[in-house]
């Protein structure tokens, strides 16, 4: 990623914060105005539990994740991944976790 690659978002509806809810529709706009801009084909994102609950990652899981049904698919081809969640027993075992992913991922890369 270079630096000029990162952009910043001044909007009210999109205030950080444990309290404050994202509008999806406004997350929408600007996540697929940036991927258009950019000729971006993959988003890695945050799975339905976010970061530690974190409730604007939610947000950004349920925006991404609605342009997938049928009636709001975006007009470009683009592969969103969702991060996998964690317990925090897991979060925090460092190196140890590295063998348990291997042992529970669902797909191989």
């Amino acid at each position: 990623m270079k630096i000029d690659h990162v952009s910043c978002v001044g909007d009210d509806k999109l205030i950080d914060g444990m309290k404050e809810k994202w509008c999806e529709e406004t997350i929408r706009k600007y996540v697929f105005e940036y991927i258009k801009q950019n000729s971006i084909k993959a988003v890695f994102t945050f799975d339905k539990n976010g970061v530690s609950d974190h409730i604007n990652h939610k947000a950004l899981y349920s925006a991404l994740k609605q342009n997938e049904t049928k009636e709001n698919k975006h007009e470009e081809s683009i592969k969103i991944y969702y991060l996998e969640s964690v317990s925090l027993l897991r979060k925090y075992l460092g190196l140890v976790e590295v063998p348990l992913a291997l042992l529970t991922t669902y797909s191989w890369i």
